[in-house]
């Protein structure tokens, strides 16, 4: 496995409190609806897996065919065919949305994060926000009918509707415990479980709630009743509790296995299944006196489970996973596609032939820029965390226990070239077909000028280990790695001498363009950028709570860095001034992002956890929708709605001509970015040529703190700036 102290892998991950990761996870995502003027499509999108690879938490059917899963960042999949086809619906917004529910084919809820409630009359092809009476994450929403509903959440938040969630009230109850799980039999009778093994009851319609006795103290994340009477709960414990007597009494019977149930469902008062972590799933056919497990069709963790008859069922869980049945749950089959590899690196000769590589062994290549991508057999299962390609015959990849593996026929077939088991390779470059270094732990740089025949050590003065090594010619090259240290070398690596970085910082990568101007980043948001061969190295450091994994640019003044913060969030921000200033990007992904390559100003690729590939075509950036095309008298910038917000709000304005009758039509020049209190810029949202007419954006405050923020708008002699409050 990967072995690196600030990467959290994926069987950590799986086996961690999943509604602590929850709560761990903050998301940065950007959205704006699209209509028939949506000006293009969303900047950066998934290629593998596929339809997409966030979290699902929820799923849930109204019939065999028709269907909806919801997950992180405001993810939404509809399917109409069983499955067989999932579409990813419009981003509603930067939510993480934790349970949907439908009353019919076209009106459903979502609730998630800071409150949020959404809802749509058209089958998900449109959400709209409804007025939530907290910011409390809410974890579970049910509606008996299309008025009536209720959903749960933190600090024992109870919501009740009984007008299609036009206004919701909270309802007071006996606990100050989190709820994470609401199920109503009929109008009036429900019930509500959550932490410390609190069951709340309500017979009528929640007017008043009533605790349960449990019995135990374990958290309980599921709850379903078949009527008034028959119910089970179950969470964090190997029980699952029973009850006949609408909750006087409870029988505890067990599960089998010692991992944490996330969702239960029954089918009839005999039919029931339950799954949870590490893959767990289990059936009973006697009313949960004796549950068997069934073969997993995952490893990893299925958050939700949903069953439209005996036979039929979907699961739903970690990197976008959909299992289906329609054997009662004997057989699970995929209906999801792609990888679940950690991809640690990615490199493309074109537009249309490229690599990436990862832990396990893992190698895959496309032809056609990343539509399909085919795996190739690597012929080790070390992790291999660097590849380099001079053409699309010849490439290397580096890896851990010193693996070195080279192809001489577009990657058909992979053969070791070096092996040294006491030490890990992190990166590897190659000027041209025979000359190339390779960096990694024990302070271990090796050269070969024969194609990797032979591998031969270069000493240097340094006591870190490397991460990162660039050459810009076969004579002249940089490689970074543990305590801020920058070598360098002007004889092809026959000595190597220490740069003065002016951090202690662990540097993971560097990337030059010439022999003068590059940069180099790391840990703690440090960027460093330099034009004089690193003689001087200048900070551009972000936020000290990144962690930069990989920076690339493809001119002095265009380029990309990816990573992720604190709380494991996947992130990628651009610079288009040299690194003056570095402005998030949207993406699709909370997950971290270990690599990025473009092949030209527009079109690029990034990877990272969980089988992540995403792909731009437009250089990553922002995207606007056009409202109406009727040509504005004058310029105008509209104040942004809601003001204050959290964490998303509209900005709409007005583009006119620069002279009237005369090409009105004509494109003209427009920037709208947002500043800090200090006058700092930290956002572009517009920076592009725009026809006259209406415009609507949405902004995204996820990842910045409460304050007063502004924007302006600017074009030709035009410049508006208004106040904004962000409000968390």
């Amino acid at each position: 496995m990967v072995n690196d102290r600030n990467i959290i892998s994926g069987k950590i991950l799986n086996n961690f409190n999943f509604k602590f990761m929850r709560k761990l996870l903050i998301t940065l995502f950007f959205f704006s609806f699209f209509n028939s003027f949506t000006i293009a499509q969303s900047n950066w999108f998934w290629q593998n897996p596929l339809p997409q690879g966030n979290i699902l938490y929820s799923i849930h059917f109204v019939n065999s065919q028709t269907g909806w899963a919801v997950g992180l960042a405001g993810t939404v999949l509809k399917t109409t065919n069983g499955g067989s086809n999932w579409s990813l619906l419009s981003y509603p917004a930067s939510y993480y949305l934790y349970s949907v529910r439908f009353t019919d084919s076209q009106t459903g809820w979502a609730v998630g994060t800071t409150g949020t409630i959404l809802k749509t009359i058209n089958g998900g092809t449109s959400w709209s926000t409804q007025s939530s009476p907290t910011s409390r994450t809410l974890h579970s929403v049910y509606f008996t009918d299309n008025q009536t509903g209720w959903a749960v959440g933190d600090s024992a938040k109870i919501l009740k509707t009984t007008n299609g969630g036009t206004n919701w009230v909270l309802q007071s109850n006996p606990t100050g415990n989190n709820l994470y799980s609401v199920r109503f039999t009929d109008s009036q009778t429900g019930w509500t479980a959550g932490w410390s093994g609190t069951i709340l009851k309500t017979t009528n319609g929640g007017t008043n709630w009533t605790s349960v006795p449990s019995g135990t103290t374990f958290y309980f994340y599921s709850v379903h009743f078949m009527d008034s009477q028959t119910g089970w709960v179950a969470g964090d414990s190997p029980f699952i509790l029973k009850t006949t007597n609408a909750g006087a009494n409870w029988r505890v019977d067990s599960t089998g296995t010692l991992n944490m149930i996330q969702s239960i469902q029954f089918t009839d008062a005999q039919t029931g299944w339950a799954a949870g972590s590490n893959g767990t799933m289990i059936k009973t056919t006697n009313g949960g006196l004796n549950w068997d497990s069934l073969a997993t069709p995952t490893p990893y963790y299925i958050s939700c489970l949903h069953f439209s008859d005996s036979q039929t069922g979907w699961a739903v869980g970690y990197s976008g996973n959909i299992f289906k049945t329609s054997n009662g749950g004997i057989n699970w089959f995929t209906q999801s596609s792609g990888p679940l590899n950690l991809f640690l690196s990615v490199r493309f000769l074109n537009s249309q032939t490229g690599w990436t590589v990862g832990d396990k062994g893992a190698v895959l290549k496309t032809t056609n820029g990343g539509i399909n991508w085919i795996s190739q057999v690597s012929g080790t299962n070390r992790d291999l965390w660097s590849i380099y390609l001079v053409d699309n015959q010849t490439g290397w990849i580096a890896g851990s226990s010193g693996t070195i593996l080279k192809t001489i026929n577009g990657g058909i077939n992979w053969t070791s070239q070096y092996f040294d088991t006491t030490r890990n390779l992190f990166s590897i470059h190659f000027f041209d077909s025979q000359t190339g270094w390779a960096v990694g732990d024990s302070t271990k740089i090796l050269k070969t000028t024969n194609g990797g025949s032979n591998w031969n050590l270069q000493p240097n003065s340094s006591s870190s280990y490397f991460r990162s090594i660039r050459f810009v010619d076969s004579q002249t090259g940089w490689a970074v790695g543990s305590g801020g240290t920058i070598l360098n070398t002007t004889n092809g690596g026959t000595n190597w001498n220490s740069q003065a970085s002016g951090v202690t910082n662990q540097l993971r990568s560097v990337h030059f363009i010439n022999s003068q101007t590059g940069w180099a980043a790391g840990d703690g948001g440090k960027i460093l950028k330099t034009t004089n061969g690193g003689t001087n190295w200048v900070s551009q450091s972000i936020s000290s709570s990144t962690y930069i994994r990989c920076i690339y640019t493809i001119d002095s003044q265009t380029g990309w860095i990816v990573g992720d913060n604190a709380t494991l969030n996947g992130t990628i921000l651009k610079t288009t001034n040299g690194g003056t200033n570095w402005i998030l990007q949207t993406n699709p992904t909370t997950l971290s992002l270990m690599s990025i390559f473009f092949t030209d100003s527009l079109i690029g690729w990034t990877v990272g956890y969980y089988g992540s590939i995403l792909k731009s075509i437009n250089g990553g950036v922002v995207y606007i929708t056009k409202i109406s095309s009727v040509i504005p008298k004058q310029f105008y910038l509209n104040q942004n709605y809601p003001n204050p917000f959290n964490p998303v709000t509209k900005i709409k304005f007005d583009i006119a001509p620069l002279l009237r009758g005369v090409g009105e039509a004509r494109s003209v020049f427009v920037s709208l970015k947002v500043f800090d209190i200090t006058g700092r810029e930290i956002s572009t949202l517009v920076n592009e040529q725009l026809s006259p007419g209406t415009y609507e954006i949405t902004f995204d405050g996820s990842k910045f703190s409460s304050g007063v923020y502004f924007y302006k708008l600017s074009s030709g002699i035009f410049t508006e700036t208004k106040k904004l409050v962000l409000l968390k």
